[in-house]
């Protein structure tokens, strides 16, 4: 009897954990945007560090793993201008392709948690409180699919970048499948085909 007290009560506290973890993580997501908007390199590397903190807090939390993943992206694109007198080093470029495979890591960590998300069902409930997770639930969807397609997407641009084109042309399929009016994934599934001389 005391320990299922004991159960019930580490079962609460542990909820309420993960409430306050995701909320730090909600936090550092929202300070990051808002660094990550300024656009200067500083700022970009601000945001990344903010990005960095929310997923030390919820390494599950989406937004900010997104939000690195694109931050890493336009760190790549800054510094590459910065240093357009020696944009072929082979340092800036080992480096560069560092970053862009972190980046397509962090893309892949989302659409594989965003995909799992998706296929889960609602679980069995009571007549009104299914109708209103279903609800909830068509929401939710809405937003996991733009976030998918936008992972998608940018893992596609990704892997064009670092020349993976069989797997851009599959990513960019993707999300065309998923948003048939995407407009950026089809002009790049365009631009990925005819590097390729298909």
């Amino acid at each position: 009897m005391a320990t299922q007290r004991q159960q019930k009560l580490e079962a609460i506290f542990q909820r309420k954990l993960q409430r306050v973890a995701r909320a730090k993580a909600e936090k550092h997501n929202r300070f990051g945007v808002l660094q990550m908007r300024v656009g200067s390199v500083k700022f970009l590397q601000k945001a990344a560090l903010h990005f960095t903190q929310a997923l030390g807090e919820d390494e599950q939390f989406v937004p900010a793993r997104l939000n690195l993943a694109n931050t890493l992206v336009q760190l790549t694109n800054l510094e590459a201008q910065k240093d357009c007198a020696s944009p072929m080093h082979p340092d800036f470029v080992q480096k560069r392709r560092a970053v862009l495979e972190t980046s397509a890591g962090h893309y892949k960590t989302v659409i594989l948690t965003l995909r799992k998300d998706r296929a889960q069902p609602v679980a069995s409930l009571g007549a009104t409180e299914r109708d209103v997770a279903i609800e909830a639930e068509h929401d939710e969807e809405d937003d996991t699919k733009d976030s998918l397609v936008t992972a998608l997407h940018n893992l596609g641009v990704v892997e064009m970048r670092l020349g993976e084109f069989r797997q851009a042309v599959d990513h960019f399929l993707a999300a065309v499948e998923l948003r048939p009016a995407y407009s950026d994934a089809h002009c790049n599934l365009a631009t990925v085909l005819r590097l390729m001389g298909s």
